[in-house]
């Protein structure tokens, strides 16, 4: 990319315009084919400069024309970087408007280069999936703070995707043994994971979580995906334990937007005799 363009069309340009127009029909948000820093110092702030406005005045016009140009600079960043993102065949035009002005009005303060990311990467994925990021997702990531937002990937580390929908594997007993501890997943960053509304936990309750019909989407035989690791259930399993937590539908969303890698034998030592156990348990019950 050279110094003087914005975003990189290399390739792309056609979808990468769409999603362009489509922000700027819904919120007046305009790429501008030079730089925020040089607008800035070429024209609004050396405008203001140049007036006829006081001192204090001045102080004041340029003080609120720096917020902008940041706030405009965070914008661009996570545009630029979701544009990287986007599907040749996706559909930027038929995402709500509503949900483009919050999501472009909420990005203004985002300026943490990982937690930008994050942002591109949810803003690709509606842009991708129409309806697939709930417009509730962009006023918890608003909350969110960078250790949130690391405590959420370790728990995305721990999860496993049974057809659609994402699960994190929350043993009680490993857990109250500490051996969720060198996945940095604790009493606390679960709860506070669960305050800011990604995660639902039954941590203190007897029961654990389970799926329901509806989550495995009809199929005769579930799988469980970890990554590269699957596990088939006996055929006709109308639920299956997932542990002590749940995702929130606005924790799903963001665990399919974000990337994350495994743990080293996670699967063997956790995930898989888990599941063991608890197939063996249904055909017991059956």
């Amino acid at each position: 990319m050279s110094d003087n363009s914005i975003i990189d069309l290399t390739g792309k340009e056609s979808i990468v315009c769409k999603l362009i127009e489509a922000i700027e029909h819904a919120c007046g948000w305009v790429v501008n084919h030079d730089t925020p820093d040089r607008i800035a110092l070429r024209t609004y702030i050396e405008d203001i400069q140049n007036s006829a406005y006081s001192p204090l005045e001045k102080a004041a016009l340029i003080s609120n024309a720096k917020a902008t140009i940041k706030g405009y600079k965070n914008q661009l960043s996570i545009v630029g970087k979701a544009s990287e993102l986007i599907s040749e065949d996706a559909n930027p035009e038929q995402v709500e408007e509503d949900w483009l002005t919050q999501f472009m009005d909420k990005a203004r303060f985002v300026s943490d280069e990982e937690i930008q990311l994050i942002w591109s990467k949810l803003l690709a994925a509606e842009f991708n999936e129409h309806n697939s990021v709930p417009k509730s997702l962009l006023f918890t990531l608003e909350k969110m703070s960078k250790e949130d937002a690391l405590n959420f990937v370790d728990i995305c580390r721990v999860s496993v995707r049974i057809d659609r929908k994402y699960f994190p594997i929350i043993i009680e007993s490993r857990f109250r043994n500490n051996d969720y501890r060198p996945y940095n997943i604790t009493f606390d960053s679960l709860k506070q994971l669960e305050a800011i509304g990604l995660i639902s936990s039954a941590i203190d309750n007897m029961a654990d979580y389970a799926t329901s019909e509806e989550d495995l989407f009809g199929n005769d035989q579930a799988i469980a995906h970890y990554f590269e690791h699957k596990y088939m259930f006996p055929v006709g399993l109308h639920e299956i334990a997932v542990g002590k937590v749940l995702f929130t539908k606005d924790g799903d969303a963001l665990c399919k937007a974000i990337e994350c890698s495994e743990h080293d034998s996670l699967w063997e030592d956790f995930l898989y005799p888990w599941f063991e156990e608890k197939s063996n348990q249904a055909n017991i019950n059956a």
